[in-house]
């Protein structure tokens, strides 16, 4: 995963992307996080995601079993405020994306069921700004 960003851009990684903005994050630009695909043929495609807003996406795995099709992706997201915006919240994590290939622009949807976002919340709130690797129980 990278950004969708020129080359040699300051602080890309903890930009806000375009549709989630934090406005208490203290980068101003906004960037798409990206999982890049090279095909048989050496010709890259990218796929943009609005997800990890604030920070980085970690990993993307392409699931193409049968014609699945699908990038599971995970990472960060918050560098703003300690209360962030439910966008970046819901950014954050694991996430599924479709390949740019089959998509018409960013989308991306969480693996937590909507219902489940809420209860998740408070924990994930505790989490983002988190700097060891321990869990919490």
């Amino acid at each position: 995963m990278g950004y969708l960003a020129p080359i040699n851009t300051l602080d890309a990684s903890n930009s806000n992307t375009p549709g989630v903005v934090d406005p208490t994050n203290p980068v101003s630009d906004s960037f798409f996080r990206a999982v890049a695909q090279v095909d048989v043929h050496g010709k890259f495609h990218f796929t943009s995601t609005n997800a990890y807003s604030g920070n980085n996406g970690r990993t993307a795995i392409l699931n193409n079993t049968e014609g699945t099709n699908v990038l599971y992706t995970a990472g960060n997201a918050g560098n703003g405020a300690n209360l962030q915006p439910d966008g970046v919240i819901i950014g954050a994590g694991a996430q599924i994306l479709t390949p740019a290939a089959l998509s018409h622009g960013p989308a991306e949807s969480p693996v937590a069921h909507p219902s489940d976002v809420c209860t998740a919340t408070l924990r994930t709130q505790r989490s983002l700004n988190r700097t060891d690797n321990f869990i919490e129980s």
